[in-house]
């Protein structure tokens, strides 16, 4: 909930605003965020706040009912951690203004999200008839693979070699063939990797 000394002068206790709901937030640019959510039934304006690593929120933006539910948030520290929260205001009986609280604040640890190019996959991988290799996908830079969504494996050759959803590439025999694996973060960005592999 809001406290008393976050409330503008002319706030009336009146029943809550609804809040903005599936507030999602990610690191998409070296020095940039996403905010995206979805809107409630009621005509809302949303006011965003941006907390860097130990000090206090501060607002740095409202977001009128009838523009995009989705706000980016840039210049940044490549390397600071920051937490958002919303709220949610719109005007109930007499004219007096309804906030709907804080949301849950969400964290986010620039050096740890990675984007795509913090992203590698091997460029070749040599594995023998009947056997297995993994071929994982790696985040380099201090970047952690706990923000990858998902990733798909497709084998241009099937009949050479075949791959597992969980990135094993087992021979089948000899050739070459390649196989592309397609990375999803959860921020929502992607990027394809080709690897080329041989089987003796």
């Amino acid at each position: 909930m809001l406290k008393p000394a976050d409330l503008p002068s002319d706030y009336v206790e009146v029943p809550e605003a609804p809040q903005p709901v599936s507030v999602k937030a990610y690191k998409t640019g070296q020095k940039a965020i996403t905010l995206t959510w979805k809107k409630p039934a009621s005509s809302c304006n949303y006011e965003i706040y941006l907390k860097k690593g130990n000090g206090t929120y501060q607002k740095i933006k409202t977001v009128k009912a009838s523009k995009k539910a989705k706000f980016v948030i840039k210049n940044l520290s490549p390397t600071a951690t920051y937490k958002l929260r919303m709220n949610a205001y719109d005007k109930g009986l007499g004219g007096s203004r309804r906030n709907s609280g804080y949301t849950k604040p969400i964290t986010i640890n620039m050096k740890k999200q990675p984007l795509p190019e913090n992203l590698s996959v091997k460029k070749s991988v040599s594995v023998k008839t009947g056997k297995k290799k993994n071929l994982a996908v790696k985040c380099t830079d201090g970047t952690s693979k706990n923000y990858i969504k998902g990733v798909s494996y497709k084998v241009k050759n099937p009949k050479i070699a075949s791959a597992k959803s969980s990135g094993t590439i087992q021979g089948k025999k000899k050739g070459d063939t390649k196989v592309t694996v397609k990375v999803t973060l959860k921020s929502g960005l992607k990027k394809t990797f080709v690897t080329k592999v041989k089987v003796n």
